[in-house]
């Protein structure tokens, strides 16, 4: 689903919901999502990424997810430095 166009929006929209999410394992749910659809639609997740409702916690645990992924390039892992928060 992640990889569908059809639904990459409503994904977006769902995780947004969680911006005051306190469960850790329900952030940690986030933020491997956020890994999964930068490496299915890396440029619709880079527009997310400039305007999303994500926590810090969320946010900077996602990047890190990607950038521990063998499915990013390592010129994608640099550019997600500028990106943490």
């Amino acid at each position: 689903m992640v990889d569908d166009d059809l639904y990459i929006n409503e994904i977006f929209k769902i995780m947004n919901s969680f911006y005051n999410e306190d469960e850790y394992y329900v952030n940690m749910v986030v933020a491997w999502l956020f890994a999964e659809c930068f490496t299915k639609q890396r440029q619709k997740t880079l527009e997310f990424l400039n305007a999303h409702r994500l926590n810090k916690f969320t946010i900077n645990k996602g990047i890190s997810k990607c950038r521990d992924s063998f499915r990013v390039s390592k010129e994608d892992k640099e550019m997600l430095l500028k990106y943490r928060q």
